[in-house]
């Protein structure tokens, strides 16, 4: 379903956004599955940089807010578990911080990285089911991070 594209054929949408990481290009055949997939949500193995044990967190986008990506998480107050999409500072397949071991081993994993409320960089790595799960998902939310961008350009 998706074709394997290399690193020369990404592409910057800064022409109409203000995105601060090249974009991932996609087919444009999978684009309403990719959305679906969070607005419905999906959950997730959420591991974080401070090493702490994986938890499993539900991700979607904010039904209200669609330029909110929240998780629920037994660990976490709700009204702080979620992600302003203009803040996204890369979207990759690999963390810039050192792994552990296990993880080293694991396949599936994105890694999301934002500024939060302080200013402070904050990365997530988030596990995925299979591959395919993971490129519909990380097409989705490259979709939901432009239209945030655009509704907040066109606030303004």
């Amino acid at each position: 379903m998706f074709k394997k594209i290399d690193k020369a054929h990404t592409t910057f949408f800064r022409s109409k956004t203000n995105f601060r990481f090249p974009q991932k290009k996609f087919e444009e055949e999978t684009l309403n599955r990719a959305i679906n997939l969070l607005i419905y949500g999906k959950k997730l193995l959420k591991f974080c940089k401070s090493g702490k044990m994986a938890h499993n967190c539900y991700f979607y986008i904010l039904e209200d807010y669609p330029s909110y990506l929240q998780w629920i998480s037994k660990k976490k107050i709700y009204g702080n578990s979620r992600i302003d999409l203009t803040k996204i500072t890369n979207i990759s397949d690999n963390p810039t911080w050192k792994i552990a071991g296990l993880l080293k081993r694991m396949s599936n994993l994105l890694c999301l990285t934002y500024e939060n409320s302080s200013q402070k960089e904050v990365e997530i790595l988030l596990k995925f089911p299979n591959e395919e799960t993971k490129l519909f998902w990380w097409q989705g939310i490259q979709y939901f991070i432009k239209k945030a961008f655009e509704s907040t350009s066109s606030a303004m």
